[in-house]
């Protein structure tokens, strides 16, 4: 830990160094700042590490207001094989082909996003959608700049609070939503502008809802919110180079709709620090310096508001990246990561509230990542590598919360709490074959290792939220994931199209058995973490009507999965086959898209699972109408949500949740955003 300690401590006091360097000769650059402006000479960045193909699906968040912004779940369950799960409107997560949690890291502008989404569903993610810029689900060796994730792919959301190109103009932005069916309202705003060399940006977010109604016209109770996300940000801009920071506070209070209720009341702050310079030296296009430091915690609340679980994560991150100019035909970056950060949860029903329920654990890892591309002839290659040395270390002092007796008598003790230690290689490799235009088919090879995480590893006491008793187990080894896809691809022409196979192997996948026991005090059922052999197999298929001005437009698509274990069991928690489409229409100030999502029942059950999921479906409708006066635009627009008034349960959520808490009931939403 010692050498983890001394490498993070060079690489800070590197970006403060950089930093003030860069304001010392800026003294010299401001008193001829309209002079430099007006003599800046283009400045062109070849050394992208990668092209777009499949194994990369990016989506720009346009006028993100008009859609399904409660969560990041919601917002991205539209898209190809990304299901997601459900804690009533406030913390549901994405989950991509199968798989979340830690397997599916989120990340905030290319750095970890420090919150606890990926340890428990109920946990929200700590970034609000709506005023992102841009959200990527990167797969294959593209992942492996930032992490190893899983074979399925992690998220990267992107902000504009520090800023790669000066801002040229002033922009503000506004909006504003009003939820008929739980009396939730939305206003936020983002302002950005300019001083001499200086970027500046602020962006802030208001939520606040009450418990939604059910279709069968229940009201839900446990699935009220009160939420919180601001930030801002400066980036001061020279020729050859920028340097930025910026601060961001998510507080986020919500309901978890369990049967007996509990509440979560969230907070997280952010610093952010970027320092880039184009062209440093000779062969080298871009070297791209980031720090981000997180302080993380959250408490969760009894339905009757008494504090029951404290926790807590402190994160810091280092990560060096170098863009290389084209070398023998060949394109990429190379990098090194650093990551230290400190996670416990404490019970705090116990005396002193001095108790773990994970003990605080210290991780360290240090990564290093090779990602290159490069074309021959009509043949495009993509390969990625990535290293990574990983520690965790938890407090042996503290004490586990209770000596808990069970329902049948069965002694489940603690993890023994000894350091695990863990080396991860992953590696990615592409080939696709261009052989018509706008035409491409190929196939990708990886191999994606993942540690188990610190409450796999330690975990031991009542997860209110998710009404389970967690029993960790520090036997646990590394998962390894071996996985073929095919994919083909129409991406010109009126009509488009894409067709993607896969298979994934895992040896060692660590899930949570549910066994047949249940804390005598809590009730809870035991859910112990173990491993096995698994493989997932699916499909993603998508027809799109895209035409090149206003006029109709539609999409039609398909995804499933199915998930065993060696011994022909299913996975948990897998989602079900969806088939669905839309249909659009824009003409002059108008628009408009019909969706409908229908959900095949999943049959297919863990042996510890009880709950067939029910077949649905979801069809929601928007219209909206552009707006101008002079300077300022804007749009007016209704949402309408479960026309149908469905009772819809997502198989991805755990079942004390699934069965307790469907999504809502039809709702409207009425909005409108400006802009000048």
């Amino acid at each position: 830990m010692y050498c983890f300690q001394k490498i993070f401590i060079f690489f800070f006091v590197y970006f403060i160094a950089s930093i003030n360097l860069t304001f010392c000769l800026a003294q010299d650059v401001l008193p001829k700042q309209s002079q430099a402006l007006t003599e800046l000479e283009e400045i062109t960045i070849t050394g992208s590490p990668s092209k777009p193909d499949n194994s990369e699906l990016s989506i720009p968040i346009v006028n993100v207001s008009q859609q399904n912004t409660s969560n990041l779940g919601n917002l991205l369950s539209g898209e190809l094989g990304v299901s997601s799960t459900s804690f009533g409107n406030n913390a549901s997560r994405p989950v991509l082909r199968g798989m979340s949690g830690s397997r599916v890291p989120i990340l905030q502008n290319g750095m970890g996003a420090g919150d606890l989404s990926s340890l428990s569903d109920d946990h929200a993610v700590s970034s609000d959608p709506v005023f992102l810029q841009k959200i990527q689900i990167l797969r294959g060796s593209e992942a492996l700049r930032f992490g190893p994730g899983s074979t399925a792919g992690l998220i990267t959301l992107e902000n504009n609070r520090i800023a790669d190109e000066r801002t040229v103009s002033p922009y503000t932005e506004f909006q504003s939503q009003y939820n008929f069916q739980n009396q939730g309202y939305l206003a936020g705003v983002l302002t950005e502008g300019s001083v001499g060399q200086w970027s500046l940006h602020f962006d802030g977010v208001k939520k606040s809802s009450n418990d939604y109604v059910r279709p069968d016209g229940a009201t839900q109770n446990y699935s009220s919110q009160q939420l919180s996300d601001f930030g801002f940000g400066a980036t001061f801009h020279r020729e050859q180079s920028y340097t930025g920071i910026s601060y961001g506070e998510y507080r986020n209070n919500y309901g978890i709709p369990s049967v007996e209720g509990s509440f979560i009341d969230l907070l997280q702050k952010r610093l952010d620090m970027v320092h880039v310079i184009n062209n440093p030296i000779t062969g080298v296009s871009k070297l791209d310096l980031k720090y981000a430091y997180t302080n993380y915690q959250h408490t969760e609340f009894s339905a009757d508001h008494i504090p029951q679980t404290y926790f807590t994560n402190l994160v810091n991150q280092v990560r060096l990246e170098a863009f290389h100019d084209e070398y023998a035909n060949w394109l990429g970056s190379f990098g090194i990561q650093l990551r230290t950060g400190q996670l416990g949860a404490f019970d705090l029903t116990s005396v002193g509230n001095s108790a773990a329920v994970i003990p605080k654990t210290q991780s360290n890892s240090l990564a290093v990542f090779l990602v290159e591309n490069t074309s021959v002839a009509s043949l495009d290659f993509k390969t990625g590598f990535r290293f990574e040395k990983i520690n965790q270390s938890p407090d042996s002092n503290m004490a586990y919360s209770d000596h808990p007796q069970f329902s049948n008598s069965t002694v489940y003790n603690s993890p023994i709490r000894t350091d695990v230690q863990e080396n991860l290689l992953s590696a990615s490799g592409s080939a696709f074959w261009n052989y018509s235009a706008g035409y491409k088919t190929g196939l990708t090879l990886q191999m994606i290792q993942r540690a188990p995480s610190v409450n796999e590893l330690y975990s031991y006491g009542n997860h209110d939220s998710t009404a389970t008793f967690d029993i960790g187990n520090s036997s646990l080894t590394k998962e390894s994931a071996y996985q073929i896809e095919w994919a083909w691809k129409k991406t010109q022409g009126l009509w488009q199209a894409q067709i993607n196979l896969y298979q994934n192997k895992t040896k060692n996948y660590i899930y949570g058995l549910y066994t047949n026991d249940s804390h005598l005090v809590s009730n809870y059922p035991v859910r112990q973490f173990t491993q096995a052999n698994a493989t997932l197999t699916g499909y993603e298929s998508e027809l799109l009507l895209k035409p090149q001005g206003p006029g109709f437009s539609a999409r039609l698509f398909s995804d499933g999965l199915r998930g065993t274990f060696d011994d022909g069991s299913n996975l948990p928690l897998q989602p079900t086959i969806r088939v669905g489409g839309h249909i659009g229409f824009d003409q002059g100030v108008w628009s408009s898209k019909l969706n409908l999502i229908h959900g095949l029942g999943q049959t297919r059950l863990a042996t510890f699972e009880t709950y067939p999921t029910p077949s649905y479906n979801k069809l929601d409708f928007r219209v909206s109408r552009k707006l101008n006066w002079g300077t300022t635009d804007g749009n007016l627009y209704l949402m309408a949500n479960n026309l149908l008034n469905d009772t819809i349960r997502y198989s991805t959520t755990v079942e004390s949740i699934r069965i307790n808490a469907p999504l809502a009931g039809r709702s409207f939403i009425l909005g409108l955003s400006l802009f000048y």
